[in-house]
This record gives structure tokens, sequence and C-alpha cells, in this order.
């Protein structure tokens, strides 16, 4: 759970809203045990990430190695064994 505490509220012009007003907020801090915070020193952005994987992701992730695996074999064996004078 992604606990999040808003801060500031702006109106459409930047300054504080008056009663009634609608506004925005313009500053956030969250807490989470699921989730991990990224900060970009650079530019100041900042993403969450989750700490945990799910079952569509390792099954992704499985069919991802598998095919690279085949690719790398397929490219080795062609290499070793295809047309092999051709090589020399």
């Amino acid at each position: 759970m992604l606990d999040c505490e808003f801060t500031t509220p702006l109106n459409y012009t930047g300054s504080p809203p008056a009663d009634g007003e609608p506004f925005a907020f313009s500053e956030m801090s969250c807490n989470s045990d699921f989730f991990q915070k990224y900060e970009n020193i650079e530019n100041g952005g900042l993403f969450y990430t989750q700490k945990t994987i799910s079952y569509g992701d390792m099954l992704v992730l499985t069919f991802l190695i598998l095919f690279f695996c085949a690719g790398v074999f397929k490219i080795l064996w062609n290499f070793n064994f295809k047309d092999w004078n051709a090589k020399i």
C-alpha cells in the first residue's frame, strides 16, 4: 500500500486558493513497504518501482530468456557447423 500525504494546495495561477476555489496539490510525500522511490538528481524527477515480481512478469521473463538462449545457440551452432570450409 502506498501511503501519500499531499500538501501545499495551489490554484491555477500558482497562488493559495480562496475558499471554494478549485485547487490542486503541488507537493506529495509517499511511504510504502512494496514500492521503492528513485529520484533523478539531474532534473529532480521521481518515480516508484514495485519491490515484488508478479506471475505475469515471471512468465514474460521466462519466454524472453528461452528465446535469447535459443538465438545464441543457433548463432553458435551455425558458426561452428554450417559451411565450415568457407570460414578458413
